[in-house]
Parts: structure tokens; C-alpha cells; sequence
């Protein structure tokens, strides 16, 4: 029987180095060069952007048949407070007060790492779980996601994605055209970041949201 972890908290301490070492690195150094596949830098949807989320937990016992994503939220950030500390083990004083001081600590950023559903579709041992988040200032964070080949963008494919948008922001677009206006191309982020999808060209993860064969 496969053994799964699915909730693991964690307390990350960080410290700050120098270092003098620098390199170059040429552009797109990091970008996947799988075959036959094209990809583009997009904007990921940032998990924590909320006060809460809601996220569909496993709860059966054979996790061999269900997808998971794997992730990590900010319960806090890192921060200090003032605490009160004994000054000397020795001090004779007969105030306690007196033998203590003022100490200004840090307090480490506390994460949580764990896998929720992927897809429910077919799975009935779960429960809805709500988490907590931090307050922290979020970054946006851009990766490199796989999006449709420039050879393989065509009308149909265009004109479906144009119909989907055009339906959701009750907006008119027009059709039959190898490109996507501006106006096209304003709704589709809108529409990214409405459903949490990553932001940017045309990604395979929107057109597959979207129900559209690629």
C-alpha cells in the first residue's frame, strides 16, 4: 500500500550571505528545450494573493489512483518582537524585575508544505479544507510554461478562444483572423488571472481550461 504525507508543516530560517561571485549566463538559460514543444515566460498566479483559500484534501487510503499538486503557503512572515529576558543568572536583586532586560528577537517565517487534489473528478474520499495566510507582501513570480508552437496557432483554434472570452466578458470579437487583437489579448488576461491560470501568451494550461483541442 502506498504511504503518502499530505500535510507537513515546517518553520524555514533564513540568512542573509554576500557573495563577490557573479557570472553571465546567456538569455533563456533556464528555459525547457523538450522536442517538439515551444514555451514562453508567464506570470504564475501567486497562491497566497488571498487571506484564505480553500483546497480539496485527500482523505481515503490508496492515493495510487489520484493526482496531487504539490505546493507551499505563508502562514507568517518573517518578523522580530521584544521579549523579556533574564539578564544574569546571578543577579541577587530582590526585584525580579531587575534582573531582566529587553531583548529584541526574530520570529522565522512559517510555511506549510503540502498536496491537495488535483482534479476531484471521480474521487469521493475528500473534504474541502480552508488555510489561513499570511498577510505578507507577494512578488509576481514569472516560470517558463509550455504554450501552443507559432506552426500550430490556427484559425479554428483562435476563433475558439475568441468565443470563449467573448461569452465569459459578454464581449464581441471579431473571427477569422491568425492573430489576437489587443482587445482579445486585454480579456485574456483578465481571464487568466480570474481563473487562476498562468499569465502571459497563449499557454497550453489556458487552452486546456478552456476545453479546446489543441
Amino acid at each position: 500500500m502506498k504511504k503518502l504525507f499530505y500535510f507537513l508543516p515546517s518553520v524555514i530560517f533564513f540568512t542573509a550571505c554576500i557573495s563577490n561571485y557573479s557570472t553571465r549566463r546567456p538569455m533563456n538559460w533556464d528555459m525547457p528545450n523538450e522536442p517538439g514543444k515551444c514555451y514562453a515566460k508567464s506570470i504564475m498566479p501567486p497562491l497566497g494573493s488571498e487571506r484564505s483559500i480553500t483546497l480539496p484534501m485527500f482523505t481515503g487510503v490508496d492515493s495510487s489512483v489520484v493526482n496531487f499538486t504539490d505546493t507551499t503557503i505563508v502562514l507568517s512572515k518573517h518578523s522580530t518582537k521584544w521579549v523579556k529576558k533574564r539578564a544574569d543568572r546571578n543577579c541577587l536583586s530582590a526585584n525580579p524585575d531587575d534582573c531582566m532586560v529587553w531583548c529584541l528577537v526574530e520570529v522565522p517565517r512559517e510555511e506549510v508544505k503540502f498536496r491537495y487534489l488535483s482534479d476531484t473528478v471521480g474521487v469521493h474520499e475528500y473534504e474541502m479544507r480552508q488555510f489561513d495566510l499570511s498577510k505578507e507582501e507577494l512578488t509576481e513570480i514569472s516560470e517558463w510554461t509550455e504554450v501552443l508552437c507559432d506552426k500550430d496557432v490556427s484559425i479554428r483554434i483562435l476563433d475558439e478562444v475568441k468565443l470563449v472570452l467573448g461569452s465569459y466578458f459578454n464581449q464581441d470579437l471579431e473571427l477569422g483572423t491568425r492573430i489576437l487583437d489587443a482587445k482579445s489579448n486585454r480579456l485574456l488576461s483578465r481571464y487568466q488571472v480570474k481563473h487562476r491560470l498562468p499569465k502571459g501568451p497563449l499557454n497550453i494550461e489556458t487552452l486546456e481550461f478552456m476545453k479546446i483541442d489543441y
